[in-house]
């Protein structure tokens, strides 16, 4: 009889070190794959804010580059705008003719961009058709780049330095 209990001893022993061993490896496997989400998901994160950040590229590549030579007399901007560009020149008039008139909207598979202008103190939308909007209106850009579900949004301000007429 002290045998069978010996054996039942080994027996409840053996079943409480594997339960220990199983809620280890379930609590590590678990910890495991919160990290690998993370990581996953900063990925996503870092990529959209590298597609947002492109989409303000873009728009201010197509409006401003470096002019090497001077100002056109009398000097309208400084940084100058690209060649032949004004101020006072409306979106397609500076070459934004790829922004949509009902949304407002600059867009790639990677971004939206919308372009803001002040209004009474508050910032909206800029209508992109509207023949009496001009570059100088614009006083925000705003971008949001989106990687499957994950969205990231950049802003800059758009400053004109003093015009002279």
């Amino acid at each position: 009889m002290a045998a069978r209990k010996y054996k039942a001893s080994v027996l409840a022993v053996s079943l409480i070190v594997m339960g220990i061993i199983l809620a280890s490896a379930i609590s590590i496997s678990t910890a495991a794959l919160r990290e690998r989400k993370g990581s996953i998901g900063e990925g996503k994160s870092s990529q959209a804010f590298q597609a947002a950040d492109a989409g303000i590229e873009v728009v201010m590549n197509n409006l401003i580059v470096e002019v090497t030579e001077p100002a056109p007399n009398p000097p309208l901007i400084s940084p100058p705008l690209r060649p032949n560009h004004s101020a006072f020149q409306t979106l397609s008039e500076a070459g934004l003719d790829y922004c949509d008139n009902n949304s407002g909207l600059i867009e790639n598979e990677d971004y939206k961009v919308r372009l803001l202008k002040s209004e009474s103190g508050s910032l909206v939308e800029v209508d992109c058709g509207d023949p009496n909007t001009f570059l100088i209106n614009i006083t925000k850009i705003r971008s949001v780049g989106t990687v499957g579900n994950t969205q990231r949004t950049v802003s800059t301000d758009v400053i004109f330095p003093d015009i002279t007429f």
